[in-house]
């Protein structure tokens, strides 16, 4: 008996062993944004890098002048809610380009939170995330900005509303191009497929990330066009561009 008792402890602890190599395997156990060792509680970036991420109450107000917006802008306010850093910004990539969709839920709760708590008193009717086309989306595995935003909508309370607008154009991403190719590739990329839904409605529009404005700009234009009230844009940071 004492035999086989010890032989099931060890088989306990080499399936244990097995677990935490697989897991971190799955999930490499380094921050990904300070690259230190995480603890074994943490996952993918840890909590001294998120305290860091600093979340204002009332979200990181960007202003129209530091954004490259050609034309009328279509939205009333715009806000991020982290500094924008480097460990930041490799939040963002890893999030976006590495498949580790997880970390939506910590950014999506903070989003929901600055939305629940501070930054509105007006009444916002929905939040609609930008959507990527079929094809990018199939390719990534996840929308970002979806993810993003059916967390902050389940901690606000406001409804989301995720197929009102589509991207009819699978354009290229902006991040690799320059500011004049950024303008003709945002030039009617989405459709608003029920415009009924829309019009004299408060909306926040989530991205991930919003550096020119280009695109959450030519997306609030097709909703303007069918009579939404007003739009808030917000995104988890915004690069200072020099």
């Amino acid at each position: 008996m004492l035999s086989k008792s010890l032989t099931l402890r060890k088989t306990r602890e080499g399936l244990k062993y097995l677990y935490k190599s697989l897991l971190d395997f799955i999930y490499p156990p380094f921050c990904y944004a300070c690259e230190e060792r995480l603890k074994e509680s943490e996952r993918l970036i840890c909590e001294k890098c998120w305290n860091s991420f600093k979340v204002y109450e009332g979200g990181i107000k960007i202003e129209k002048k530091d954004l490259r917006l050609l034309g009328k802008t279509h939205f009333s306010e715009c806000y991020a809610i982290y500094n924008y850093n480097v460990k930041t910004l490799k939040l963002i990539h890893v999030f976006k380009y590495s498949a580790k969709s997880s970390l939506s839920v910590r950014m999506g709760k903070e989003l929901g939170a600055v939305i629940k708590k501070n930054i509105f008193e007006r009444k916002f009717d929905m939040i609609i995330p930008v959507p990527l086309h079929k094809s990018r989306e199939r390719e990534r595995g996840f929308n970002q900005s979806d993810l993003l935003s059916r967390v902050a909508s389940s901690e606000s309370g406001i409804p989301l509303f995720n197929d009102i607008v589509i991207r009819i154009k699978n354009n290229k991403s902006q991040s690799q191009l320059s500011f004049k190719e950024r303008i003709v590739n945002v030039k009617n990329i989405f459709r608003v497929k029920h415009p009924e839904m829309i019009k004299d409605k408060g909306i926040i529009l989530i991205d991930d990330i919003i550096t020119t404005g280009l695109t959450v700009n030519s997306c609030c234009g097709e909703l303007k066009k069918y009579g939404a009230k007003e739009i808030i844009c917000m995104a988890v940071i915004h690069p200072v561009e020099k």
